[in-house]
């Protein structure tokens, strides 16, 4: 659907007197706000899709079922086996979690500030995997109060 289109529709319901519904209302508000709509559309469909790609990233490709996954991986530490539980880890799905984990796994019999360290420069390294894209929701919501800003300035500007 074209801006163009959406702009019809916004009409269309405007006209009908559909201001007292939800989406009258927004069309209605769509209609007033003029040319400046169509910057803080773009941005809006910008973030909304920054914000489906992390959510399916979170929920979907770096998911795994932690319960399970801690309850085998106890079973191997537990029973003082050490190669069983790395390799354990190494077979699960490539999440944020399996990596860390296995990081600490592997520098356990260097000692413990060593399996810190893993530890962290593991987090470190993944952490920005994890948080990909997200700063720019920030930007995305200050340009789209800056171009309503603007519009409103627009219109103060048209009134006169």
């Amino acid at each position: 659907m074209t801006f163009g289109q959406l702009n019809i529709l916004a009409q269309a319901a405007a006209s009908e007197g559909g201001e007292n519904t939800f989406f009258g209302g927004i069309a209605e508000s769509w209609n007033e706000g003029g040319w400046p709509m169509y910057p803080i559309a773009i941005v809006f469909v910008i973030g909304l899709a920054i914000t489906v790609e992390r959510a399916i990233v979170l929920f979907a490709t770096a998911s795994i079922n932690k319960d399970g996954f801690i309850r085998g991986l106890k079973k191997h530490i537990y029973a003082g086996d050490l190669d069983k539980a790395i390799n354990y880890v190494a077979g699960q799905k490539l999440t944020p979690l399996t990596s860390v984990v296995k990081s600490g796994l592997m520098n356990v019999p260097k000692g413990q500030e060593e399996v810190q360290a893993a530890l962290d420069e593991a987090s470190l390294r993944e952490t920005p995997r994890i948080e990909a894209r997200t700063g720019y929701l920030a930007m995305l919501g200050n340009a789209a109060m800056l171009i309503g800003l603007f519009g409103t300035v627009h219109g103060l500007i048209g009134s006169f």
